[in-house]
């Protein structure tokens, strides 16, 4: 028997295999399985996306659900719910799921064996593998700066995910634009629950330049959640000089002012106020109750259930 931490957690063999077991699931192969760090995650090859690679009688229905998340613990219990809430009030199929997009972030956030971590509580608490969301990683960077961990290693998944980055980019946006024109669909949220490194306007930019009717019917349908915590604002891009773009702001906006009949914005924060300044003048968002000069309608307020 051993002990975990030092909140003396026991970890008995049968456990540690049982881990294993979920995490040659979640990755989609089997690893050596000598130890759950090397087990089917860390060592296997990203897999394809499940959507485009299978035939049409056998596609699950997509959800008008766009997730935009980081994958830590409180944003995969939101998740959970908020997917929960909409198959039920639709009254969608059993394996209905929404499009969930993993904006992993090896340097500061996913490096060490936390990356394993999160797709083994994604494959407990969402049911999800590797197939079935779309985990887009940033450029490396200068000496892959932007991949080396505080340990100053970079994980082993990180080029691996970058050499499928523009195959995943596709079948996300395919997926989005997908469930935007389906005729019978009001609202499409979207929920922005993470940095987004640049992630964000990746993808909005392979939407609308690959599928333009998509995106039109996007900005004429969203509805855009943003968590707006201090850690998120900081790390969402913005226009500026030495980075090439694209920008998150700047497309953000520009989701909200192509169409935008329908675009809200929901500014929630929890303790950093001044974070919601910078959000409001990021995305030319005026105060509630001021004068809107185009139909953009804003709801501000405190929200938990995101907040870590």
């Amino acid at each position: 028997m051993e002990t975990e931490s030092n909140l003396n957690f026991v970890r008995d063999s049968r456990t540690a295999q049982r881990v294993t077991e979920i995490l040659r699931e979640a990755g989609g192969q089997v690893g050596d399985g000598q130890a759950w760090r090397n087990a089917g995650v860390r060592d296997c090859e990203v897999p394809k996306p499940l959507r485009p690679h299978v035939a049409p009688e056998l596609k699950q229905q997509l959800l008008p659900l766009i997730i935009f998340s980081d994958f830590e613990l409180d944003d995969l219990m939101a998740i959970a719910e908020v997917w929960q809430w909409k198959a039920v009030h639709m009254g969608a199929a059993e394996n209905s799921r929404p499009v969930i997009v993993f904006c992993c972030d090896f340097k500061t956030k996913d490096g060490g064996e936390v990356f394993e971590k999160k797709i083994l509580m994604a494959r407990l608490m969402l049911g999800v593998t590797m197939k079935d969301i779309y985990i887009l990683v940033q450029n490396p960077g200068e000496n892959q700066v932007n991949w080396t961990y505080f340990d100053q290693k970079v994980h082993p998944m990180a080029p691996k995910l970058f050499r499928e980055k523009q195959e995943l980019l596709a079948a996300a946006a395919q997926e989005i634009a997908e469930v935007s024109v389906v005729p019978s669909t009001e609202i499409v949220d979207v929920y922005f629950i993470a940095p987004g490194r640049g992630i964000f306007a990746e993808l909005l930019n392979e939407v609308e330049q690959k599928h333009p009717e998509g995106f039109a019917q996007l900005a004429q349908k969203a509805h855009v959640v943003m968590y707006t915590g201090s850690f998120n604002t900081q790390g969402t891009t913005i226009k500026n000089e030495q980075d090439p773009g694209p920008f998150d702001y700047d497309k953000i906006r520009h989701l909200g002012s192509t169409l935008g009949r329908h675009f809200q914005v929901c500014l929630l924060w929890q303790r950093d106020v001044s974070s919601l300044h910078d959000q409001r003048r990021q995305l030319r968002v005026p105060y509630p109750g001021a004068a809107v000069g185009r139909p953009l309608r804003v709801a501000v307020g405190f929200h938990h259930c995101f907040c870590g």
